[in-house]
């Protein structure tokens, strides 16, 4: 009778054991389902392009330099984008992102795919000049939430005529982004002027980014931290950076600027790069705000 006692509890014991065990692997696989839906961003050279990924057929790569950069060279298959459709202008600054149906749709046109990796190159890695809208466009596709983002340095160093090409490359078939859904993870990271103040006095920190540009202090944003454009690929040297402005990583943040394309390129640097947790863009910028607080 004993002998059957000590069995049934030995059973009891596996049976609570093995639930619990259950439920944790339940548990990790859900928070990591909820980290696999955050975009990768990652550096790579074009060899490594080459032996990983050339032959792959699920990739988009997107060529972000001048047209006649594109027609005289460029990475076989590669894609010519001009970032600046992406935005309406004011006196021919970039200040608004355009009408978020449209763009989708002219980025399907284009044959994207948001289940495909992306690979994006421009001249070089000179990010704070000639490569500056690399950046730009890898917020955006972080926004919509593709798959991977793999940005190529130095695209053209020491590399095989076989892979480049001086034809125009075009995707045959409509691309996929779910307009239903990618509308809505872009609006998850921007405002308008009508919810600015409402964030604000909800504990968000105004952050204005410039790049070269002499502006007068007391016509910007009340409150807000003037943050020029930066960027090192030493996290501790570019957090120290963001610290000195007091920017830290459970801040919650609204960029803005005179130029849309200032404020994405920051938003790489703070969200996308260094992780920072809560990062919104206020679209319309110091042009809007001026204009409205009248």
């Amino acid at each position: 009778m004993k002998f059957y006692k000590l069995i049934f509890l030995i059973l009891l014991v596996f049976f609570m054991l093995n639930d619990l065990y259950s439920k944790n692997i339940e548990l990790n696989l859900k928070f990591s389902n909820v980290l696999d839906t955050n975009t990768k961003v990652s550096f790579i050279n074009v060899n490594y392009y080459i032996e990983n990924y050339f032959y792959n057929e699920r990739k988009n790569i997107i060529d972000i330099r001048d047209f006649n950069s594109y027609i005289k060279n460029h990475l076989v298959k590669a894609l010519y984008f001009n970032i600046d459709n992406i935005f309406f202008t004011y006196n021919g600054i970039p200040n608004r992102l355009r009408n978020i149906e449209d763009l989708i749709y002219d980025l399907e046109k284009m044959g994207l795919n948001k289940y495909n990796n992306f690979f994006i190159y421009g001249y070089s890695n000179d990010y704070l000049n000639r490569d500056f809208d690399i950046f730009v466009l890898a917020s955006l596709l972080y926004m919509l939430r593709v798959n991977n983002i793999y940005i190529i340095e130095n695209p053209f160093e020491n590399i095989s005529s076989n892979y480049i090409s001086s034809k125009i490359d075009y995707v045959k078939n409509k691309g996929y982004l779910s307009i239903n859904l990618t509308k809505n993870y872009l609006k998850n990271y921007f405002i308008n002027y009508q919810e600015l103040e409402k964030k604000v006095d909800s504990g968000y920190k105004l952050v204005f980014v410039y790049r070269d540009l002499i502006f007068n202090k007391d016509e910007l944003i009340p409150n807000s931290i003037s943050l020029k454009v930066n960027f090192n690929k030493d996290r501790y040297v570019l957090g120290s950076y963001l610290a000195g402005y007091n920017l830290n990583k459970t801040d919650k943040i609204i960029l803005y600027s005179y130029n849309l394309k200032n404020s994405l390129f920051m938003f790489f640097v703070i969200k996308v790069y260094m992780g920072y947790n809560d990062v919104l863009i206020y679209d319309g910028g110091l042009f809007e705000w001026k204009a409205l607080k009248k």
